[in-house]
This record gives C-alpha cells, structure tokens and sequence, in this order.
C-alpha cells in the first residue's frame, strides 16, 4: 500500500500524466471515506501491480522527456558562437565567393558547353560541390538564428528555397 501511494505522491508532485478517469475515481473515493484514519489516497480499483507499473511507466516517459530537453540545450549550446562566426565579415565574404563562383561556372558552362555533352562530369562535379557548400553554409545559417530569426529573413527563406531546388536537381528528383 506505502508503494502504491508514494508513486501516487511522485506523480502529482512530478505532474505526469497517468490518466485523468484513474485519478477522478481516487479522490472522490478518497473524499467520500471519511472513517479512514488514514489521509493518503486509496489505491485504485485496480491490482497493484498493475498500478505500480502505469506509475513506472509514467515516470519513465517524464525522465525520457527530461532527458530529450537537457540534450536539446545541450545541442543548442553553441549557438552564440556559431552566430558570431556566421556573422563575420570573413565569413560573409567566402559566402559570396561561392556565389560568385557558382555564378561564374553556370556561365562557363552556358558558353563552351551549352548542350551538356562535352564536359558533362565536369559540371557536374561543379554543381555537386556548390550544392554541398551551400547546404553546409544553409544549417550553419539555420543552427545560427533558429527559429524565429531565421524564419523572418526573406532572404533566409529564398535561400532554403534555392538549396532545395538544387538539391531536388542533384538527386533527379522529377
């Protein structure tokens, strides 16, 4: 019975949620006994064991939960860093220079190639490369500024668009 209504206890102190029907019964069972001498809870209607195991199971979901949330800020923790380097200049110039320099290889590739026949491996190679770089450049912008930064930038947006295209093109998705 102490077993039972020291988990009862852990779990209205913890606020997991066992089930609203369980606990509805218990306290109008709990209010309506007044020759009890006791001022714990009654253990519900059902076998003990089942009891104690919804309890367990209960306080297992809520550490899970627990455990979830402390590696999320874990995983967040480098974010000011990581904002300060995407925001340097150097940084921002090397963004650039690989605009620029996929810019320049569509060019090259539109002027001595432009039926895709001569130096297909080429330009391939070409895209595949920009695309990696840009969706390394595109998560690195992301873990910076996510959520509600990143989301308010049109540019952010276009950029996730564009990433994706490219993506989408790479894989010879249709």
């Amino acid at each position: 019975h102490s077993m039972a209504v020291a988990a009862a206890r852990a779990v209205r102190s913890r606020c997991v949620y066992v089930d609203p029907v369980f606990f509805t019964k218990v306290k109008s069972h709990w209010h309506h006994d007044h020759h009890s001498r006791t001022t714990e809870p009654p253990l519900p209607p059902e076998p003990r064991e089942a009891f104690v195991d919804r309890i367990e199971e209960a306080t297992s979901r809520e550490e899970a939960y627990v455990s979830v949330a402390e590696d999320m800020k874990s995983f967040w923790q480098y974010q000011p860093q990581v904002q300060r380097f995407y925001t340097k200049t150097s940084t921002e110039l090397v963004v650039a220079a690989l605009i620029g320099g996929n810019f320049l290889s569509n060019i090259v590739e539109a002027s001595i190639d432009p039926q895709h026949d001569l130096y297909p491996k080429t330009f391939e190679a070409f895209e595949l490369f920009f695309n990696i770089a840009f969706t390394i450049e595109l998560a690195i912008n992301m873990y910076a500024f996510w959520f509600w930064s990143f989301w308010h930038s049109g540019w952010n947006v276009f950029d996730l668009v564009v990433v994706l295209i490219g993506l989408l093109t790479t894989c010879n998705v249709p």
